[in-house]
């Protein structure tokens, strides 16, 4: 059944793209109207995302064997090659220099969140924001505003990046604490032994 509808913006297509245009004209007011063709919403931001580093030493640290190659390859087949070959060849060529390492700690990590009854403040230490990332440390063992990759030792869960910009009472020695948006996350993490890699100051 045909039916007529007005609108002042109309975005074709809602994958991650897609979606954020019709928040940002909402937001400013717009009657917004967003079309799309499979039957769920999101995209590629449905798939597992996350740092490449193709080729990288955290990589062959955590034993994963897949080259840029056969990323490239992959990239290019799930896109039916219609985007840009040669940005897509140096983004997974070139990865890997992106996340190199100084050393590897282990570390025993737990998680906390901000706001509620027991949330922690919502600012931390150095007088940032917090969010995904956000590391609380002993700044004896890790300064302050280091870039950290962490994953559980046996590389069944990944934290992903991070930066050391909080602090606690019982955070002492290789103890690094997680910022998660919710209590419910935390519990899912709960309390994990991991492997703190510490990356130079160009990743």
């Amino acid at each position: 059944m045909a039916q007529e509808l007005e609108t002042d913006v109309v975005v074709v297509a809602a994958g991650l793209s897609g979606l954020a245009a019709s928040i940002a004209a909402a937001e400013g007011g717009a009657r917004v109207i967003t079309l799309e063709k499979a039957s769920n919403t999101g995209g590629a931001a449905n798939m597992g995302m996350g740092p490449c580093a193709a080729g990288s030493p955290v990589q062959r640290a955590s034993m994963i064997e897949v080259t840029p190659g056969e990323l490239f390859r992959r990239h290019m087949f799930y896109t039916h090659y219609q985007v840009d070959a040669r940005l897509v060849r140096d983004y997974y060529f070139k990865s890997g220099d992106t996340m190199t390492y100084s050393k590897a700690l282990t570390c025993s990590s737990t998680a906390y969140y901000s706001g509620g009854e027991k949330g922690a403040a919502w600012t931390t230490a150095v007088g940032a924001k917090v969010g995904i990332g956000t590391i609380a440390v002993d700044p004896k063992v890790i300064p302050y505003y280091t870039k950290m990759f962490i994953q559980t030792t046996n590389g069944s869960r990944v934290y992903g990046m991070g930066t050391a910009l909080d602090c606690g009472g019982a955070i002492k020695g290789n103890i690094v604490d997680l910022w998660f948006p919710t209590y419910g996350d935390c519990r899912s993490w709960g309390r994990r032994n991991v492997t703190v890699y510490i990356l130079d100051k160009k990743a």
